[in-house]
């Protein structure tokens, strides 16, 4: 059975055939391999931060810390804060109907976005990246030129999201249907006018 591809369809095919879309996808990672070997090399070696002719190597503390959001959240709201800086989280909204009900109206549609989803002949294999590992400095070079490519990739990609998410037949249908995956048009998180509330 042959699939017709129509709208934002045709324009994922054509970014599909032109070899994009798997290019981009071992650039990616291609890319994180060598990072993770870097961060490695470097945690082994125990150095903090590495300068490889321009490209830094750093390894970052990040303290996390208990907070008591209820006593936070008085505290804001005390000062006038709260209302700019606040968030309702809609899980815990659910279980009582009546604050579900009245945040409804300050409601604000999420962002739509489009997502495709390759099938079985659409993924691109995984390849063994070994031969990559040499030293450092070499990698960091390679990393640099195959970041490079990556980049130019993802912007042609988020063009053609952009373009996707114009389609018609996409809002209509929400989902379309290509030999090797599907593209669907999902509705963002959405969030609500604190302010308002």
């Amino acid at each position: 059975m042959k699939i017709q591809t129509r709208g934002a369809a045709k324009i994922m095919e054509a970014f599909y055939k032109k070899g994009h879309y798997p290019e981009m996808k071992r650039l990616e990672r291609k890319t994180n391999f060598i990072k993770g070997v870097i961060r490695t090399y470097q945690d082994k070696m125990d150095i903090k931060r590495n300068d490889y002719h321009g490209v830094i190597g750093k390894f970052v503390s990040c303290n996390v810390y208990e907070t008591d959001h209820i006593r936070l959240n008085d505290y804001l709201n005390d000062i006038g804060l709260l209302a700019h800086v606040g968030t309702i989280n809609l899980s815990r909204l659910k279980d009582c109907q009546h604050d579900y009900e009245n945040a409804e109206k300050y409601k604000v549609s999420g962002q739509p976005y489009v997502k495709f989803s390759p099938n079985l002949s659409g993924r691109v294999a995984d390849e063994d990246l070994s031969y990559l590992v040499k030293d450092p400095y070499l990698m960091i070079e390679e990393w640099r030129r195959l970041n490079g490519m990556l980049i130019t990739i993802e912007k042609l990609y988020e063009a053609a999201k952009q373009k996707m998410i114009k389609s018609r037949l996409l809002k209509k249908e929400k989902k379309l249907i290509l030999p090797f995956g599907s593209i669907s048009l999902i509705d963002g998180k959405p969030s609500y006018d604190i302010k308002a509330i």
